[in-house]
């Protein structure tokens, strides 16, 4: 059923969508509930392909043994009329073979599902439907696209290859409703270590490193700073009509694994505790609660790139420059993204 379902699922993708399944890599502005809107069908088809290739795995696995056993069967009897069905078990296996290879070529990296979906939901509930979001956007499998940075090393007397894949995956921007302007972006450092271990058996084993950077304006207007002392991991800087902060936060697993979005949105949450609103208002602009659920989860233009003004050299760290600044879109009416 899965199967079916994900193979009907993917049919009813407009053309757009399923030139994003098939690249996974989208760089423009739209409104947020246009990004809903044309991610939530393709968040949706990822959750229902993940199931159709475990159910292919296991047909596969069935069909490559009754294969091999109506191979066996038909030399060992002499009844060479097992040949038929062994045909047939053969035609049976290589078509599944095929479907697999094409849910494993259209599927895109957990973070969408995991992470950038969360984060619309987030965003669209505390600015409201229409707000612009700019976003950068690679959902790309990084150890299948990326070329690593290759290094040996030699623990115990024995020679360790360690490979690192740097994707860049979100880099977005958008007004929030107290007139702050959020910059975002998020980078991963995957190492791979493959190693032998004393019985001389092949070893890997994969970790990871999160890389968040925040940028957050804030008006003057609307808030003023309060006496509380700035963390390293913090810059503050100001201008004539507002205060921006800079943010660096690392996140370290052992495994291969995603940034929640719980950790950036506490991370954003807490660069309001260093302000005051002027007015009676709240800090509501700064409170971010991640939803429980999600729709979908259950030209291209360069919107976002980086620059001094965006991120400066305490913030890179090792990350190599891209691009010129942050340019909002204006009129989304015409994109062929929206749907």
């Amino acid at each position: 059923m899965s199967v079916s379902k994900a193979k009907s699922f993917y049919q009813e993708l407009t053309p757009q969508q399923k030139h994003f399944v098939d690249n996974k890599t989208i760089n423009t502005t739209l409104s947020l509930k246009h990004w809903i809107s044309f991610l939530s069908k393709a968040s949706a088809f990822d959750m229902y392909a993940d199931k159709a290739r475990t159910t292919l795995a296991i047909r596969i696995g069935w069909l490559s043994f009754l294969f091999i056993a109506s191979v066996i069967a038909s030399l060992a009897l002499e009844v060479f009329y097992i040949l038929i069905a062994t045909g047939i078990l053969g035609v049976f296996l290589f078509s599944t073979i095929q479907a697999r290879r094409h849910f494993v070529k259209t599927d895109i990296n957990n973070y969408l599902r995991q992470f950038f979906m969360p984060f619309l939901e987030t965003i669209r509930q505390k600015v409201g439907d229409d707000t612009k979001l700019s976003a950068s956007l690679d959902f790309r499998d990084p150890l299948k696209v990326l070329t690593p940075t290759q290094s040996e090393v030699t623990v115990g007397g024995r020679k360790r290859k360690i490979q690192v894949y740097e994707p860049k995956l979100v880099i977005a921007g958008v007004t929030l409703s107290d007139n702050s302007y959020l910059e975002t972006v998020l980078l991963d450092e995957i190492t791979k270590v493959s190693y032998r271990n004393a019985n001389n058996k092949s070893k890997s084993k994969t970790k990871t490193l999160h890389r968040l950077f925040i940028r957050l304006s804030v008006s003057k207007n609307v808030y003023t700073r309060n006496g509380m002392t700035i963390p390293p991991h913090i810059e503050v800087s100001e201008s004539a009509d507002q205060y921006i902060f800079k943010l660096k936060h690392k996140e370290k697993e052992q495994v291969y694994g995603i940034l929640t979005p719980a950790v950036f949105f506490g991370a954003l949450s807490s660069l309001y505790q260093f302000l005051q609103p002027l007015h009676s208002t709240s800090t509501e602009g700064g409170t971010f609660e991640t939803p429980a659920t999600v729709p979908g989860a259950n030209r291209l233009v360069e919107a976002l790139i980086w620059n001094d003004v965006l991120f400066n050299n305490y913030d890179y760290d090792s990350v190599s420059r891209r691009g010129s600044g942050v340019e909002a879109v204006n009129d989304d009416s015409r994109n062929i993204f929206d749907s």
